[in-house]
């Protein structure tokens, strides 16, 4: 019976959140609940779809992209900009991308480095390169793989990887002016705590729905530079 039950809620949940869904994107979420291989060679960022449709809009062309984070947007973005590089810190998931991708693709494994002598552990400093779930970690050199790129020549950066704090103080001196920096599951306070204040002035856009494959909503922020 209670297998019966949980059944039901989950069915309930997937069609309930499949009319969220935008019209465009709603067999893609179904199919997602049900038989997420068949969509393997359909790569979108792993967002709510409100901000991916916002991003097939608006976002593309001959353009610079730099993310942190890789996955399935990895493989969408590669098609749609003029350069990309991409920095992972999982050595299995970055095998895994690797292969799929061709070798002029700047795809970066920058992993994290054992840091036992900290002080502090604050994952919402931006000065202390740590990650709210390895916390004995340093992602110092891959948040500042950034750094080999000159001011103002991404874009795009796209925050969706370890230590968002620490990458997004280090992006916004590397977006050009009109270029944008996202920012997923913008709604963890503690991202802002101490960044809120580098980005004022931007132009924010807040995107919140559902996502390929997950029950839950979430949120993606898109932050334009002036």
């Amino acid at each position: 019976m209670k297998k019966i039950t949980g059944a039901i809620k989950y069915f309930s949940r997937v069609l309930i959140n499949t009319a969220l869904t935008p019209w465009g994107y709603k067999f893609d979420y179904l199919l997602s609940m049900i038989k997420p291989n068949l969509l393997l060679k359909k790569p979108i960022p792993w967002m709510n779809y409100n901000v991916v449709s916002y991003i097939n809009l608006s976002l593309g062309g001959s353009v610079n992209i730099f993310e942190y984070g890789s996955g399935s947007s990895t493989l969408y973005w590669v098609t749609r900009c003029s350069r990309l590089i991409s920095v992972e810190h999982d050595k299995n998931f970055h095998d895994k991308i690797s292969v799929q991708l061709v070798p002029s693709i700047q795809y970066l494994l920058i992993m994290s480095e054992i840091n036992n002598s900290a002080d502090f552990y604050d994952p919402a400093s931006p000065d202390l390169f740590q990650s709210s779930d390895l916390k004995n970690h340093s992602f110092e050199k891959y948040v500042k793989s950034i750094d080999a790129f000159q001011d103002e020549y991404f874009d795009v950066v796209v925050v969706d990887g370890r230590a968002r704090p620490s990458c997004i103080k280090r992006s916004v001196s590397k977006i050009k002016s009109g270029g944008v920096l996202i920012v997923d599951n913008s709604d963890r306070e503690y991202y802002w705590l101490q960044t809120s204040q580098l980005l004022i002035g931007w132009p924010k856009k807040v995107f919140r729905g559902t996502v390929r494959g997950l029950l839950h909503q979430e949120q993606t922020s898109i932050y334009i530079k002036p």
